[in-house]
């Protein structure tokens, strides 16, 4: 399966008990998003770069990404 985006950690919170990611296009290694947690929400969520498009097979390997950050933090 084509990879279309790929995730790279970026640092932790203001808090430092969460972490960021950055979402980066596959082939021209630009920005397209975070994945940071969303307190009032308590979640991670992903926040889109202005001006950027998503496919469904794109938005497919970030909700896999959100959820897998997920199962990962209500396991601590």
């Amino acid at each position: 399966m084509k990879t279309y985006v790929r995730f790279e950690e970026f640092g932790e919170s203001a808090s430092g008990l969460t972490k960021i990611w950055m979402v980066k296009n596959s082939n021209s290694n630009f920005t397209v998003g975070r994945v940071k947690w969303q307190a009032t929400w308590r979640k991670y969520i992903f926040e889109p770069a202005p001006n950027c498009i998503f496919d469904t097979n794109c938005l497919s390997e970030i909700v896999q990404f959100v959820e897998s950050r997920m199962e990962a933090h209500n396991a601590r």
